[in-house]
Formats: C-alpha cells, structure tokens, sequence
C-alpha cells in the first residue's frame, strides 16, 4: 500500500478506481509526483506514430502554395510560375511575361 502526500492510503477500493476510464484515475507508481492528478497513459499509446496520408498531405502542400503565391503577388506585384511547358511571371494587373522555355529531358533509367 502506497500512501499519497495528504497521507490518504490509496486502496483497490479507493473512490478514484470507481470513476469512468480516463477520468480522475492515477496511478499508483506516480502517485507521489507532481502529476499524480493527470490520467495514466500506456506506453503503446505515446508510440503510435501520427496518421499522415497522402491525400491530407496534397491538401495541406497545395493550401499552403496558394497562400504563399497569394502573399507573394500582394508584396513582389508578381509570381513565378510553371505553365505549358514555360516559366511564366504572372503579374498583379493581369499581363504574362514568358521567361523561359522548360527543356525536356529524357534520361532512361530502369525500375528494380
């Protein structure tokens, strides 16, 4: 039997065992720290890696280039742009000025 710093023995009959999972539970090995009022998390729980797919992925890629090309036409007055086979600046009043030629390569390489 473990006794808590306000000197209350915690029992398997102790009110705390009695609440709902998760809620006012603590355990018994940290009882006498400083986070004996926050719920036990299992090991297994803090392991699980986050969920990332890809398709949460390409919403967030593309959500975030748009704003950054949003941002950079109110500041710069243009952006730089892949389109058609060409690098492009877009300007704010609406004109296209066309950089450059985007040069294909074909370079085989073989898939293992």
């Amino acid at each position: 039997m473990r006794v808590s710093k306000k000197s209350t023995p915690l029992t398997e009959s102790s009110p705390q065992d009695e609440s709902p999972k998760g809620q006012g539970r603590t355990n018994p090995k940290t009882a006498d720290s400083k986070f004996a009022d926050k719920p036990a998390i299992s090991k297994a729980t803090m392991e699980k890696p986050a969920y990332l797919t890809t398709r949460i992925l390409e919403r967030a890629s593309k959500k975030a280039f748009r704003e950054a090309a949003k941002s950079s036409m109110e500041r710069m007055g243009y952006v730089v742009v892949a389109q058609n086979g060409w690098i492009i600046r877009l300007f704010k009043d609406g004109r296209i000025e066309q950089i450059e030629e985007i040069q294909r390569v074909n370079i085989p390489f073989k898939l293992d």
